[in-house]
């Protein structure tokens, strides 16, 4: 009986979506900033997959968007630079550090959302977290 068990889970777990066997989640420390104050995230990838998950080799493995509340999307000025290559084992968590706003167009005044997407390039495809709040405050006048 656990056999039989056994071989249905790893059946079901073969059958669950890409994103449920590896999440990304974009983090930050504070919401709001100053206008062109860093902008530091932290990206937590965990994999639940099963196997052994390589990163870093390629320099686009990790990206960013950043959009308005309006809908527009903040202009790249360059790629983030995300160096250093890695094995992320199954049911282990990585986390990387990056500061975005050298990267990006300047930024007014409202409220943004940050996207990470990584690309795994063992199965060809890309996750993306869900959408990370900020906003971009004015402050006093001196």
């Amino acid at each position: 009986m656990k056999v039989y068990g056994w071989g249905t889970s790893v059946v079901l777990a073969s059958l669950l979506p890409v994103s449920a066997q590896v999440t990304v989640e974009v983090t930050q420390d504070q919401q709001q900033f100053l206008q062109g104050e860093a902008l530091p995230v932290a990206v937590r990838i965990t994999n639940r997959s099963g196997q052994t998950l390589h990163f870093g080799a390629e320099a686009d493995w990790l990206t960013f968007n950043i959009d308005a509340r309006e809908g527009a999307v903040v202009g790249k000025l360059s790629d983030v630079p995300v160096k250093g290559e890695f094995d992320l084992e199954s049911s282990h968590v990585a986390t990387k550090r990056v500061d975005l706003l050298p990267c990006f167009a300047p930024m007014g005044p409202g409220h943004y959302g940050i996207t990470a997407s990584v690309h795994i390039k063992e199965w060809n495809r890309d996750i993306v977290s869900a959408p990370t709040y900020f906003d971009v405050i004015t402050g006093p006048k001196l």
